[in-house]
């Protein structure tokens, strides 16, 4: 059976819809459960009603463990709901997202697979792996004990930066497992460069504080981190399509 890779973004729709569901058989109104899950109304909705999240949600209700962990999340929200205790929820949210993204991934993957291409390189992409995931159990348990709101977004940013690697060192294994050949179009070249002028045009009005916390610099300084990576990112990824596009010379 082949690994199977579940993406943050997959695993954070697939908790909501479950918590919302848990939340709505609780009698609680989805404007309580949009606040709380920190979505709109009409995203609650879609969520109850199926329309987004079911194939996961599908997933994590085969998996007796991950079907706990989102009710002790869904029963500690509405102990909290019934105290009128106003706290983040999302780290709380994350972190259930990144537990849910492991144990699907592992379920999906099964035992005893005959792997290809399992050489040193591979071996090396999934220590990686396992060590980016544990980094962003780590920071997510640290961002939701700190009181410090700058701290906690310094460290749900790591997390999530983490389970993003996590996520693309294995989509690299399953690539290098089942090789094929990329394909590019003139439209998404085109598509390509309209993105990279607009992230040239964040970094060229970076946001400066001159006074202030340390600690809010930091993070403003991470946001001008980003926008350069992506534009190196885009930039690296325009010259390799431009060159699968190239007709080759006539001999």
């Amino acid at each position: 059976m082949e690994m199977v890779q579940v993406n943050i973004e997959s695993a954070l729709t697939g908790v909501r819809a479950m918590l919302a569901e848990e939340l709505l058989s609780r009698g609680y109104a989805q404007k309580e459960i949009s606040r709380i899950l920190g979505i709109t109304p009409a995203a609650v909705t879609l969520y109850t009603r199926g329309r987004r999240g079911k194939e996961l949600t599908e997933r994590i209700k085969n998996l007796k463990e991950a079907s706990v962990v989102i009710r002790d999340l869904a029963e500690q929200m509405a102990d909290r709901m019934k105290r009128s205790e106003t706290i983040d929820e999302f780290p709380l949210i994350l972190d259930t997202a990144y537990r849910i993204m492991r144990q699907v991934s592992e379920g999906r993957a099964g035992k005893g697979r005959v792997r290809r291409g399992d050489d040193e390189f591979m071996q090396a992409l999934r220590n990686r792996i396992e060590q980016e995931q544990l980094a962003a159990q780590r920071n997510m348990t640290l961002a939701v004990a700190t009181k410090d709101e700058i701290a906690r977004m310094l460290f749900r940013q790591i997390a999530t930066d983490s389970m993003r690697h996590a996520d693309i060192l294995g989509s690299i294994v399953n690539y290098v497992e089942r090789p094929g050949a990329r394909k590019s179009t003139k439209n998404e070249i085109l598509q390509i460069e309209a993105m990279i002028r607009e992230e040239e045009s964040a970094t060229e009005r970076p946001i400066k504080m001159r006074d202030g916390d340390p600690a809010v610099k930091l993070l403003l300084s991470s946001i001008d981190m980003d926008e350069q990576k992506h534009s190196r990112l885009l930039n690296g990824l325009l010259k390799i399509d431009r060159s699968l596009t190239r007709k080759p010379r006539s001999a």
